[in-house]
């Protein structure tokens, strides 16, 4: 059986349970899976950062972006002032985007990449509060405001931009999702039903995003719950799905990892493939989780234990979902995290050499079945 039957048949045996055609549909995922014969295949493609030079990561990447030519784009944003990096297809280190400052083809904090069409590059800057398109020779096309802190953002099909962020005005407070024309004109904010603003949980807003196929956008959260919206791009709730696992259940308040306390699951990013299946990365407690941990110290009058290894403190985890059919089609658990969403079909995770500098590794991703 090959990949694409493998989808149809997950896709049309799992109708049967119902499509999503009206709007505000609500559905819970069961934790069993609907595609028995169904694998997600992973092949590694390249190898991105430099063990030194101008090609090295001095922090964790938070956003990652792929063009039409193969090219790598990527963005340190807890390294304040490092402009956006690429890489070619094969890892080799090409450039770096503009230079530190506030003036056109200038950053201060860039924190989000998002190719457009014709491989245009738009580069996101929370501390400048503004967005820079570059044409696919890097020149500077045209820059626009947008929301202090932008977290995640996608490109819709008319040029508009969807951004998630925390915009603390009285109007806007609680609504993720904020909507600009490419001039960057507020056009709507939305994002959530009955807008909560909870002080004591700074981390409400994150999500992150995914165009959808249908037109409008993916939002799913990052922290707290494994919930899965659409929204239309005017801004319309259609379908909010719910994944019950009992590897990732519902909490209210973020906590560190201890000797005796699993770290918290978190989404990492999502996107929809062109048979309408949903895949969302994320990470989920590793086996030996405690082995990734420093010992304890006394902070604040309360013990820490500071992660030194990620890659034992977390696993990846690679969920395929039909969300016509609300069920799971397949679901992958790996060895080391899975960190990024680079493009449809694309995934990178975060690694660390043994001599201590950081690197990405790239894989492409698959549905098979046997």
């Amino acid at each position: 059986m090959n990949d694409h039957l493998c989808t149809l048949i997950c896709i049309v045996g799992g109708a049967v349970a119902g499509e999503a055609k009206a709007q505000g549909v609500e559905k819970r995922l069961a934790p069993t899976v609907a595609c028995e014969s169904c694998e997600i295949a992973l092949t590694h493609v390249a190898r991105i950062g430099d063990a030194d030079g101008p090609g090295a990561l001095s922090s964790r990447p938070y956003s990652m972006a792929r063009d039409s030519r193969g090219r790598f784009y990527l963005v340190t944003p807890e390294t304040s002032r490092e402009t956006p990096f690429v890489f070619e297809g094969n890892g080799r280190f090409v450039t770096r985007l503009g230079r530190a400052g506030r003036g056109p083809g200038e950053y201060e904090n860039p924190s989000v990449v998002v190719l457009l069409p014709g491989d245009s590059v738009m580069v996101l800057d929370r501390r400048l509060a503004r967005l820079t398109v570059l044409a696919p020779s890097y020149d500077v096309v045209r820059t626009a405001p947008i929301p202090a802190q932008a977290y995640a953002a996608v490109a819709l099909a008319n040029g508009d931009l969807v951004v998630n962020a925390n915009v603390r005005t009285a109007e806007l407070a609680g609504l993720p999702l904020h909507r600009f024309d490419a001039a960057g004109n507020h056009l709507k904010s939305f994002g959530a039903e009955n807008p909560v603003v909870r002080p004591r949980y700074p981390y409400d807003h994150l999500r992150y995003l995914a165009p959808a196929r249908a037109g409008g956008v993916w939002s799913v959260h990052h922290l707290h719950r494994y919930v899965i919206e659409s929204w239309s791009g005017d801004g319309v709730f259609e379908l909010r799905i719910e994944r019950v696992a009992d590897w990732f259940r519902p909490y209210e308040t973020y906590w560190l990892p201890s000797p005796t306390t699993p770290p918290a699951t978190r989404i990492m990013g999502l996107w929809e493939d062109d048979a309408g299946l949903l895949w969302v990365i994320g990470h989920v407690a590793g086996r030996d989780w405690s082995k990734g941990l420093a010992p304890g110290r006394l902070l604040e009058g309360q013990m820490s234990y500071p992660v030194v290894n990620d890659q034992i403190v977390y696993d990846g985890f690679l969920d395929v979902i039909d969300p016509r059919a609300g069920s799971v089609v397949a679901t992958k658990r790996l060895p080391g995290t899975l960190d990024l969403v680079v493009a449809p079909g694309v995934v990178a995770g975060l690694r660390q050499a043994p001599e201590g500098w950081l690197y990405l590794d790239v894989w492409l991703t698959r549905l098979v079945s046997h």
